[in-house]
C-alpha cells in the first residue's frame, strides 16, 4: 500500500493553519463552538470533494474513546484500545472489505479502498485506517456465533473518535454512492456527537446472568490425554486446546456489550481492549470483544515488534513459572517459530536470551519481546499472514497441529485466538491475538480460552488454566 496514493490536505481548524502545524495545544472553546466549527469544516470538505470518497478529520476534546458510543450504542461498529498509542471507537460502517478469496485478495481490496480516499485532516491527525480481523482458520466461523464475521472482515467507520497522547480527533468518511443525504445526516449528527464526547461517563449497568455452562472437565481431560498420546507418538510436539463456556442472560436478556467493554476497559488497562459489532441475518447485533495481553505484530515503517507469550500460572507465581521446565519448553516453541517467520522479511531479528513475565489480574505469562528490521517492505497484513497461527495458539509442527485442532476440538474457534487490529495505506498497522475474548449473541455470551499441551501437561492444571483465562470476560457479568 502506498500512502502517496491517498490525497491529503490540511483542513482549516479553529486554530488556523500556522498554529495547527506548530503543534500548539488545540483550544476548542465551548461545546457549541466546537460543534459549529466541526460542521463548517465537514461541510466545506464535502463540498470541495463532491463525487469522491472523502475522509475528514478535525480536532476533538479528549475523552474516553468509548464515550463515542453514547451518541447511539446501536450504531457501534468497532473498538481498539491498546495500553499505549492510538485508541479508537467507531460508529457505523462507511465501507467494508470481507475475506471471501483469501488474505492476499483482501489486502488488495483494502489498499484500493484506502487509495481512493480524498483525505482532509489537521496536521498530526492519524491516517485513515481500517479495523477488523480474521477467523482462526478458513471456515472456522461457519455454524458458530461468529458466522456474520466470516473468514475475515475489515471496516472503515463512518464516524471515528481517536485519542492519543493527550490529543483527540473526530473523523468522518463519506462515499459518493452514499449520496448527498449521507453528508447532510453527518452534519445533522454533529451536535449529538459533541454531547456524547463532552458528557460525564456513566457507570456500566450490571448484567444479570442465570447460569454459566462449562465444557466438562472430564472431556477436556480426555482431549489432553489424546494430545499427549499424539506427542508421544511423534506426530506433534505441542498443541493448544481451546474450550468454550456459555453464560446465559436472565430471561434471555442480551447482556449489553458496551457495558461489558467498559468493565474490560477498567480492569485490563495493560491489555488491548477490542470489539467489533456486526448484525446477523435476523438483524440482531453480534459482538466479538475481549482484552488480550498478546501482540501479534506491529509495523511502523521498517520496524517490526512482536512477542512470544506462552506459559502461564496463577497471578503471583512468576518465580515458579520461570523455573518451570514444562513452561519454558512451551515458550521456546513460540520464540523459535516467531523468529523463523520474521527472518525471511527482516535483515535482523533480536530478542533477549531469557524470558521475562507479564502479570495480569488473574494470571502471569512468560514473555519474550522480539524486534525486527524489515528488508522487503512487507505490509503488516503480510506479516500477519506469515506469523498466524503461532505455537502460542496453534502448535508444533504448525500444519499438523492445526489439522489436529480442527478435527478434535468440539467447538470451532471462530475469531477466538485469531488476528485483530488495523492497517493503513502505508502498510503500517498493529495486530493482537484475540485472547481473553467472547462473543455476545442471542441473549448469551460465549467465552473461549485455551491451554498449551506438551508431553508432561497435567489435565487438571490445564483445565484450571483455562478457567483463570475465562475470568476476564465472565468477570464482566454479575452472577457469572
Amino acid at each position: 500500500m502506498s500512502s502517496s496514493a491517498a490525497q491529503r490536505e490540511h483542513a482549516r481548524t479553529p486554530l488556523g493553519e500556522a498554529e495547527a502545524r506548530s503543534g500548539a495545544a488545540v483550544v476548542l472553546g465551548t461545546a457549541e463552538e466546537w460543534a459549529r466549527e466541526t460542521r463548517r469544516a465537514l461541510s466545506e470538505a464535502l463540498g470541495r470533494h463532491a463525487g469522491h470518497a472523502v475522509h475528514v478529520t478535525v480536532p476533538a476534546p479528549v475523552a474516553h474513546p468509548a464515550q463515542l458510543f453514547e451518541a447511539d450504542r446501536a450504531r457501534a461498529s468497532v473498538y481498539f484500545h491498546p495500553p499505549a498509542g492510538l485508541a479508537i471507537a467507531g460508529l457505523e460502517v462507511a465501507f467494508e472489505c470481507p475475506n471471501h478469496d483469501g488474505l492476499a485478495a483482501q489486502r488488495d481490496a483494502i489498499a484500493a479502498r484506502l487509495a481512493a480516499l480524498r483525505v482532509v485532516a489537521v496536521e498530526g491527525a492519524p491516517t485513515p485506517r481500517v479495523f477488523g480481523g480474521l477467523a482462526f482458520a478458513p471456515g472456522a466461523s461457519v455454524g458458530t456465533p461468529f458466522e456474520p464475521l466470516g473468514d475475515g472482515l475489515f471496516v472503515m467507520p463512518r464516524v471515528q473518535y481517536a485519542v492519543s497522547g493527550g490529543q483527540a480527533w473526530l473523523s468522518f468518511c463519506v462515499l459518493p454512492e452514499d449520496g448527498e443525504r449521507a453528508g447532510q445526516a453527518l452534519l445533522d449528527e454533529v451536535p449529538a456527537l459533541v454531547a456524547a464526547l463532552t458528557s460525564e461517563p456513566r457507570e456500566p449497568a450490571a448484567a444479570s446472568v442465570a447460569q454459566v455452562t462449562h465444557f466438562p472437565r472430564e472431556r477436556f481431560a480426555q482431549m489432553v490425554g489424546d494430545a499427549r498420546d499424539a506427542i508421544a507418538a511423534g506426530r506433534l510436539e505441542k498443541v493448544v486446546l481451546a474450550r468454550r463456556a456459555e453464560a446465559a442472560g436472565v430471561q434471555g436478556d442480551l447482556p449489553d456489550a458496551v457495558d461489558m467493554l467498559a468493565r474490560l476497559d477498567a480492569r485490563f488497562v495493560s491489555c488491548t481492549r477490542f470489539a467489533i459489532f456486526r448484525r446477523d441475518a435476523r438483524g440482531s447485533v453480534v459482538t466479538f470483544l475481549g482484552a488480550t495481553p498478546e501482540c501479534l505484530v506491529t509495523r511502523t515503517g521498517d520496524r517490526v515488534h512482536t512477542e512470544a507469550l506462552a506459559g502461564s500460572m496463577p497471578r503471583g507465581e512468576s518465580a515458579k513459572l520461570l523455573a518451570s521446565d514444562k513452561d519454558r519448553r512451551e515458550h521456546r516453541f513460540v520464540v523459535d517459530a516467531v523468529v523463523g517467520a520474521l527472518e525471511p522479511h527482516c535483515s535482523a531479528v533480536t530478542h533477549d536470551p531469557q524470558p521475562g513475565t507479564r502479570e495480569l489480574p488473574d494470571v502471569v505469562h512468560m514473555r519474550t519481546p522480539i524486534e525486527g528490521r524489515l528488508r522487503d517492505g512487507a505490509s503488516v497484513l503480510e506479516l500477519v499472514g506469515a506469523l498466524h497461527p503461532t505455537p502460542a495458539v496453534g502448535g508444533v509442527p504448525r500444519e499438523a497441529a492445526i489439522a489436529w485442532i480442527l478435527e478434535r476440538e468440539p467447538v470451532s474457534r471462530g475469531w477466538y485466538s485469531a488476528p485483530f487490529g488495523w492497517t493503513d495505506a502505508s502498510g503500517d498497522g498493529s495486530f493482537v491475538v484475540a485472547l481473553r475474548s467472547g462473543v455476545v449473541h442471542d441473549g448469551r455470551v460465549s467465552v473461549y480460552a485455551g491451554a498449551g499441551i506438551v508431553r508432561d501437561s497435567r489435565p487438571d492444571a490445564e483445565y484450571d488454566e483455562t478457567e483463570l483465562k475465562m475470568r476476564a470476560v465472565l468477570g464482566t457479568l454479575s452472577g457469572a
